[in-house]
């Protein structure tokens, strides 16, 4: 899979990007706004934000436990925007819900599993700093890790010292479709965010810059808790 490169973030666009994300959080009127409280903190949503119709792959139980939202291409313009079989833009869609204490350390294990299966595939990008666990040869399904340089490459080292950042996959009808337009593979990925989970999904091409992305929608989640 190629990755674009990095491109440059200058102090002064990351500062213009805040101002912006504040004033869409500050300024919605108070009949726009949607109030979720999410691991004992408040959040005033605008509601031209909310995903009314969010995707399938968002967590079930977010209607109880949190919210799916979009993120207008123009909030986040430097990242390359998925795209449906047919070439068309799709929304950028995010997703807040609580945070539970065995909830990384749980993904971690079942992920680890992955690598020990038979057929899966290990491959060092050292390009991007991270490991690919593919689950087969087909290479359709792998996980993204980070993992120390001094480790060496192997399931166990994934197990005892990785961590992992991304689930990603080709989308299905996209393998050898020549007519295939849409995006070549989609990453999905969770964090947490000052005591709440924070995911979403993205063209596997922005894997080189997730730590910006990450640092983005904190921005924007964090902006929205209530002031009362």
């Amino acid at each position: 899979m190629g990755v674009v490169s990095e491109l440059p973030i200058t102090k002064a666009l990351a500062c213009a990007l805040g101002c912006l994300l504040t004033a869409w959080a500050v300024h919605a009127s108070d009949r726009d706004i949607e109030r979720f409280n999410i691991g004992g903190t408040a959040f005033c949503v605008p509601g031209t934000v909310i995903a009314e119709e969010p995707p399938g792959w968002l967590p079930k139980d977010l209607p109880r436990d949190g919210f799916g939202f979009y993120v207008p291409q123009d909030q986040i313009s430097q990242i390359i925007p998925q795209r449906d079989k047919l070439g068309r833009v799709q929304e950028f869609t995010a997703y807040v819900s609580s945070r539970t204490p065995k909830t990384a350390d749980a993904l971690r294990r079942v992920l680890a599993e992955r690598a020990r299966a038979p057929g899966a595939i290990l491959k060092r990008l050292k390009s991007l700093h991270l490991v690919f666990a593919y689950e087969s040869k087909q290479g359709d399904h792998w996980v993204a890790w980070k993992l120390p340089k001094s480790a060496a490459l192997s399931a166990d080292a994934l197990a005892e010292s990785g961590t992992p950042i991304a689930t990603c996959s080709m989308p299905s009808g996209s393998i050898r479709n020549p007519s295939w337009k849409g995006s070549a593979a989609v990453c999905r990925r969770t964090l947490d965010a000052d005591g709440i989970r924070l995911g979403y999904s993205v063209d596997a091409e922005n894997l080189d810059r997730y730590e910006w992305l990450d640092g983005r929608l904190k921005d924007i989640v964090l902006n929205w808790r209530c002031a009362v």
